[in-house]
């Protein structure tokens, strides 16, 4: 994982979508930004969304081509895992197929829903492309411009 930088104190960090499954991420008050304009692998995604879970994601925001069947199999992932543990789980899911990476990237700082248990002193922004492409320079570009004022469309 690569640090990208802080905003509204939020730690936002980088990994490629393969390394999710060897270095260590988050246990609390985490949420992830996920792009894809391919089908992802259906059975590596599905590990990834019991892990996230396991692990107290807060929020999953899904773009991209692909953003909406993302959140769609996020949340039948979430729903087969409940009905098989007998547990309920409370992620918020998004999806936004038609909005930029900058106005997706602004909305996991200004426009979170997150449940009363989260530090929000603490919150850490996980973010990867599951189709391989490094967005740490952009989206270090875009901290400097929200820090300036600018606010995506």
């Amino acid at each position: 994982m690569v640090q990208v930088g802080t905003y509204w104190g939020r730690k936002v960090v980088w990994s490629e979508f393969d390394e999710l499954f060897t270095e260590n991420i988050p246990n609390r008050d985490w949420l992830v930004f996920m792009l894809s304009d391919s089908k992802p692998d259906f059975d590596k995604f599905d590990v990834f969304v019991r892990t996230a879970i396991d692990k107290n994601i807060l929020e999953f925001k899904a773009g991209g081509e692909k953003g909406e069947l993302l959140h769609d199999l996020f949340d039948e992932t979430m729903v087969d895992k409940e009905l098989a543990e007998n547990k309920l789980y409370s992620v918020m899911t998004t999806s936004h197929n038609d909005e930029s990476v900058a106005d997706i990237f602004w909305q996991c700082f200004g426009a979170t829903c997150l449940p009363e248990i989260a530090d929000l002193d603490n919150i850490s922004i996980l973010c990867t492309d599951l189709d391989g492409i490094n967005r740490t320079e952009e989206l270090r570009g875009y901290i400097r411009r929200f820090e300036e004022g600018w606010l995506p469309d």
